[in-house]
Parts: structure tokens; sequence; C-alpha cells
């Protein structure tokens, strides 16, 4: 691992090189390694126990609202090409259809490949790659 020194004998691995004490800058703004680590304890205990806003509001979250979110925010162009964006809105179409009561966080992966192998024939679920951990070290083996 390398180590690199920036102008105020700082590593990029946040130890001050001199005196070869932790540097916290980012979260939490602390020089204190037991201070920091009694920050992060209370943040992660907030989060799990339903304190933090951004956690409880992501619980009522449904998939529709999500997906729109994300249409909006992160498929559009320049993020995303415009081809990459109009197969994005196709597939949304679908899904929002499918998932649409449903909650975000009751939403799995599980699901929606379930979905997706119960519409697409069985020719096209291989090309596009949809296979489970067994058919790939099947033909690992193989």
């Amino acid at each position: 691992m390398e180590l690199f020194i920036n102008e105020t004998g700082l590593s990029s691995g946040g130890c001050d090189t001199e005196t070869g004490t932790a540097n916290f800058k980012k979260s939490p703004p602390t020089t204190d390694w037991h201070g920091a680590q009694k920050k992060l304890g209370e943040r992660l205990q907030a989060r799990d126990g339903n304190f933090l806003e951004v956690v409880r509001r992501g619980e009522n979250l449904t998939f529709v609202q999500w997906v729109d979110f994300f249409l909006e925010n992160y498929s559009k162009p320049p993020v995303r090409e415009l081809r990459t964006h109009e197969a994005n809105l196709r597939a949304a179409k679908h899904l929002k259809l499918a998932f649409a009561t449903r909650r975000l966080i009751d939403v799995m992966a599980d699901d929606i490949e379930l979905f997706i192998r119960e519409r697409l024939p069985p020719s096209l679920i291989g090309l596009r790659g949809l296979q489970t951990a067994d058919n790939g070290r099947n033909k690992e083996a193989a």
C-alpha cells in the first residue's frame, strides 16, 4: 500500500505523518479516534432505530415513486445516453405495473429476476445472462 504525503504532512490515509495520530477530517470532524467512534456508533444506532429522517422517509417510499425519481434524476442525458434512457423507460413501464403497490424496501432483486423470467421465453433468458449462481458454477465446471 502506498502513502501519498500532501503539503501539510498528512498522508492520504488520514494520519498525521509527523505525530502519527489519526486525523479524521471527513465525517465526523474530529481528531479524537474514540470521539469519532462514539459519533459513528450514535449515527448507526439512530439509523437502526429508525430515528433518521431519511430512513423513515425511505421506508414509506413506493417502488413507483423510486422508479420515477430514478428516471428523472439518473436516467436522462447527460447522465445516461438517450437510448439507455429509452430502454429504462420501457423496463420501468413493465416493472411499475408489476410492483406498483409495493414499498421499495419490500421489493428484492429475486422478485425482479423472477418477474423477468416469467415474462421472457427461455431462449432470451440465456442471452440476457439471467442465470442463477448454480448455472454459472455448472458452466465453469464443464
